[in-house]
């Protein structure tokens, strides 16, 4: 008898026991206003500081760096050759003047989360990508590869000889 009584109260006393309680959900004040927060002088100090930096090309508040416009610039779907792609920014731009160094070609860093790639040239068809690549791959680097991407063309022709 004490037997099954164990038996039926067993799950009973085990499911009191483990009962999970739900917490109350906060009360959200509806009345509090972001914008109401005066953080100019926050946002005054980051521009001082962005403008102290040698480096800094655009503070916050100017908006994106426009291209040069001294020369018309076009930008049209094309190809380019990828070299290299890190998360760090710096290797990115040591691997770009090491191959701005080699190759006649324009070279660029181009962010596209969370990498910043490194590519060669501004190709309008696959051929000239084609070509570019074995002209890369004979440099040394060997595990580049083609990609299409947004590229630059002007009034003058982009296809470089070879060195």
């Amino acid at each position: 008898m004490s037997l099954k009584l164990f038996i039926l109260l067993f799950p009973l006393l085990l499911g009191a026991g483990c009962a999970v309680t739900v917490p109350e959900r906060p009360v959200i004040r509806e009345e509090f206003d972001p914008l109401s927060l005066d953080d100019d002088d926050v946002l005054a100090e980051l521009r001082q500081a962005l403008r102290a930096k040698k480096d800094t090309a655009v503070v916050p508040s100017e908006g994106p760096a426009l291209p040069d416009t001294s020369e018309e610039v076009e930008y049209v779907q094309g190809y380019r050759v990828q070299i290299f792609a890190s998360t760090d920014p710096q290797a990115a731009k040591r691997m770009k003047e090491e191959a701005g160094g080699i190759f006649k070609e324009g070279v660029y860093v181009e962010f596209e989360a969370p990498y910043y790639k490194v590519r060669i040239g501004d190709c309008l068809t696959p051929v000239e990508a084609e070509a570019l690549l074995r002209k890369v791959q004979r440099e040394g680097y060997r595990g580049s590869f083609v990609v299409r991407t947004a590229v630059k063309v002007s009034g003058k022709s982009q296809v470089l000889p070879e060195r």
